[in-house]
């Protein structure tokens, strides 16, 4: 038998050498294709489902659209049967496609087919809910290879048949490689090729699918699954894994997720080698208001751009220099910081991000530059949005930086965003002409189907070449070469990894390390920590869930071997199995309340020794495709707290939640707050150990939290960091209620001897900053020494600097009565400033005199030495 098969494909190969490969393609299909027709096969009435009369394909027709063009797309599908649907809007007609006419589809008269053809309104293209069928012939068309034989499966070039071409030779370097095979395919595998999430297999090249995209933030989401009772580990969400300040942390989490992935991948679980994530998120947070900032670590450029380095270096190197572990794809490429806002006003898929080229410098592009000119990142997703008018997966600006920072891997687009050039940015009202201004800007892989329904009548129409398509197949394919998929399997270390990689026991400890160290103290009047004979009345509309403590992008199905989440226990859990006389009452809903749950609540309150109150958002009320209105508590909530508050003075508050609330009110009354973000299944856990003391709180805010009055006097859609009353700790000038850094200890910490060496003649150099730092307390504590860079006095002053600008930080373990001189070696990259040179904006060293500053989490806690640039 499998001699039979062999023997088929290479009568198979032979075959196919007449089918033109795109190395054979002409650079421009300049030989024409033209379509013949015939009369209208009948007027049907365009239902739904299988009851219409062509029912396999459905392609939106362009402006340009004739009865030709749509025959073609059929043919070009390989279907004979074609059926245009008119519209009063014409961007709302479609062409079907099919092999043959559903006899029970019901028929229309004549005239109800009577809408003009957008491009040729000479011709009738069906109706509003009609279709007109016809058949024809387009001719000039590029061949097709013959339908493929079976092949045995297996890797790539594992089979007799292709495993002595070229691509499949190690000796030979990998763009040698990747040039060969992407010469043997034919435009018509192209486009596939080029397709999240799964790119299908081309059996004459021994090629297996791949599947692009598995959602990777703080879960190995898509796809995943439980094996053999171990659950893929789910950390803490990006705003809490950010709270940490922890650059070890983070690349330990991405390396736990890069072995779980080819664990899953070996095991069979990811079918096609889904060894491509699509995470982690670095956007700034430029607004609380925005939906997704609970995925993303700060608003601060360097530690978002720290944040993925330590991300990509985790994920990317393993134990097989040779090879890349897995592939992170940074998100979302650029100026990408609305969903939805005020009800659909404002929509992403719409929206063109206003970005001056200070701020793009400044504050959007550096995250991006450092994961990938420090981190290695290989793989990035353009943002939905436009940035200044022009959508970011076309926009070849963008392009053009991520080369001059090195750039080597692949470039994704976000749900179907070459589609979207069309139908949302009307950027062009063509799809062929959005293929193209994709493929100028190397989007290599379109998460969505224009690629794969509409290269080949780009190509031979005109609007692309064969240079732009080989260009984003290169791309591509390296990044299936890097991982070494297209190597002999013997003596890859990666390819062993089975099931105890999973849900490992280093992953999951990493992962109650990230929740113990995320939270943040934010106010303590003495009542903390809590007496383990306490008892407790835990009350909240968030205490009693696991599920709300996973924050976005993970599957709370996933935690558990049954798919429950019994296993972990939530914060009310928590605090009854640290103290038995604990109990538990909702007092609210999210966004709801009633007088009974209040009742029950206070009465509750009343009882114990000790009130905890947990509040905060769920994915309710923030996410991915819905902004907040408002930064301020649901009032629901802020009701529970006053009746809780007039009965019980010593109340501390807990808050799970993603983007900052403005609590001024909870602030001055409540007797401790306790921020845990979206802490992760282990949050529950680290939450009772912080208000109970086994752990102290050590989290610092990776954001600005604005008073309440902020949300009416900055326009959440202006993307300016500068604009009255300014963005972010560089640039706010108001009062914050909490600033960035901040963050509360069980303990007493000191600094001093602050030194500063000024040696930056370039910014390859580097200098050095030590201060003393002295726990004075009487607990063991860890502190987060900060340090910035305060410009005072500039040569040249630009017409914008940051107050103050992040150099450096380092968590610090101190035991009671100890100190420590904590020296730090800084590059002088990160005290370059964006200023306007030679009639473009550029980071650079700018001369003057600055402070450097070292802060701790305590506000009183601050100490400045002079220097200088010179």
């Amino acid at each position: 038998m499998l001699k039979m098969v062999k023997v088929g494909v290479i009568l198979w190969l032979a075959a196919a050498a007449n089918a033109l490969t795109l190395k054979d393609m002409p650079e421009t299909w300049s030989d024409g294709i033209s379509c013949t027709l015939t009369p209208s096969l009948g007027c049907f009435v365009d239902v739904s489902g299988t009851d219409r009369a062509l029912t396999h394909i459905v392609i939106q027709l362009t402006s340009s659209m004739t009865l030709e063009d749509c025959m073609l797309k059929c043919q070009l599908a390989n279907y004979s049967y074609a059926g245009a649907t008119g519209h009063t809007n014409p961007s709302e007609a479609a062409c079907y496609c099919d092999s043959q006419i559903n006899t029970e589809a019901p028929h229309a008269p004549a005239t109800d087919c009577n809408v003009p053809c957008p491009g040729n309104t000479s011709q009738n293209c069906g109706g509003v809910s009609r279709m007109n069928v016809y058949q024809g012939s387009c001719s000039n068309v590029p061949p097709q290879p013959p339908p493929s034989p079976p092949l045995p499966s297996g890797p790539a070039c594992s089979q007799a048949a292709v495993k002595d071409l070229p691509f499949c030779d190690p000796t030979i370097s990998i763009d040698e490689r990747v040039t060969d095979l992407v010469d043997r395919l034919s435009i018509w595998e192209a486009g596939a090729q080029l397709t999240a999430r799964q790119s299908p297999g081309i059996p004459r090249l021994g090629l297996p699918p791949f599947y692009w995209g598995t959602n990777v933030i703080h879960q190995v989401r898509d796809r995943a699954s439980c094996v053999k009772g171990r659950c893929p580990v789910t950390f803490p969400d990006g705003v809490a894994m950010g709270s940490a300040f922890n650059v070890s942390l983070v690349e330990g989490m991405g390396k736990s997720f890069g072995l779980e992935m080819r664990a899953f991948t070996n095991l069979g679980v990811f079918p096609s080698d889904g060894l491509t994530a699509w995470g982690c998120t670095i956007n700034i947070m430029r607004d609380p208001r925005w939906g997704r900032n609970q995925e993303t670590a700060s608003e601060d450029p360097l530690w978002s751009g720290l944040y993925g380095k330590a991300f990509a270096q985790g994920m990317q190197q393993g134990e097989d220099p040779r090879y890349m572990l897995a592939v992170t794809t940074l998100k979302h490429f650029t100026g990408y910081s609305l969903e939805d806002y005020m009800n659909h006003t404002w929509r992403r898929q719409t929206f063109n991000a206003i970005v001056s080229e200070y701020d793009l410098v400044d504050t959007y592009f550096p995250g991006f530059e450092i994961s990938i000119n420090e981190g290695g990142a290989r793989g990035i997703m353009y943002a939905v949005n436009e940035i200044n008018g022009i959508p970011s997966d076309a926009n070849v600006m963008l392009d053009n930086k991520l080369r001059e920072w090195g750039f080597d891997g692949y470039r994704a687009t976000d749900g179907g965003q070459i589609g979207n050039i069309v139908s949302g940015h009307n950027y062009t009202q063509d799809i062929r002409q959005a293929i193209a201004y994709g493929m100028a800007a190397e989007s290599d892989i379109d998460d969505g189907s224009s690629y794969q329904n509409h290269l080949v009548d780009a190509y031979t129409n005109g609007f692309v070449n064969i240079s732009m398509i080989k260009r984003v197949l290169f791309n591509a394919f390296r990044i299936r070469f890097y991982l070494g998929l297209f190597d002999p399997t013997e003596n890859q270390p990666y390819l062993k990894y089975d099931e105890t990689y999973i849900g490992s026991t280093t992953a999951r400890q990493l992962a109650l390390d990230g929740a113990r160290q995320c939270g943040v103290l934010l106010k303590n009047s003495g009542v903390l920590p809590f007496a383990s004979s306490d008892s407790v009345a835990v009350i909240g509309p968030n205490a009693n869930s696991t599920k709300v403590l996973i924050g976005n992008y993970a599957s709370s199905g996933i935690l558990c071997p049954d798919a429950s989440h019994a296993c972990y226990n939530n914060i009310a859990q928590a605090i009854t199995a640290t103290s038995s006389a604990s109990s538990y009452a909702p007092g609210c809903g999210i966004d709801s309340s009633s007088q009974s749950q209040l009742n029950e609540a206070v009465a509750l309150a009343k009882a114990k020794d000790k009130v905890v109150l947990v509040l905060g958002l769920d994915q309710t009320l923030e996410g991915e495709q819905h902004d907040r209105d408002t930064i301020a508590l649901p009032p629901a909530q802020q009701e529970l707290f006053d009746a809780i508050y007039s009965v019980r003075q010593d109340v501390v508050v807990v808050l799970v939640h993603g983007g900052a609330l403005a609590i001024s009110d909870i602030k001055s009354k409540a007797a401790a707050i306790l921020d845990v973000h979206y802490p992760g299944p282990f949050g529950g856990q680290a939450t009772a150990e912080m208000l109970f003391g086994t752990v102290n709180p050590s989290g610092h805010l990776p954001y600005t939290v604005y008073p309440i009055s902020y949300q009416n006097i900055s326009n959440f859609t202006s993307m300016s960091m500068t604009d009255a009353p300014g963005r972010t700790y560089r640039y706010y000038t108001g009062q914050p209620l909490w600033r960035f850094g901040f963050g509360l200890s069980y303990t007493t910490f000191n600094m001093s001897s602050l030194t500063a060496s000024s040696s930056c003649t370039s910014e390859a150099d580097t200098f050095n900053v030590s201060v003393k730092v002295s726990n004075v307390g009487d607990v063991d504590g860890t502190e987060l020494v900060q340090l910035y860079l305060v410009p005072k006095t500039l040569v040249v002053q630009p017409q914008h600097v940051p107050m103050k600008q992040l150099l450096a930080f380092q968590r610090v373990e101190l035991a009671a009565h100890a100190s420590e001189s904590v020296s730090l070696t800084i590059s002088c990259k990160r005290a370059m400033l964006a200023s306007e040179s030679s009639g473009s904006m550029a980071r650079g060293l700018l001369k003057g005199d600055y402070e450097i500053e070292a802060t701790g989490g305590d506000d009183k806690l601050s100490v400045a030495v002079p220097w200088s640039l010179k």
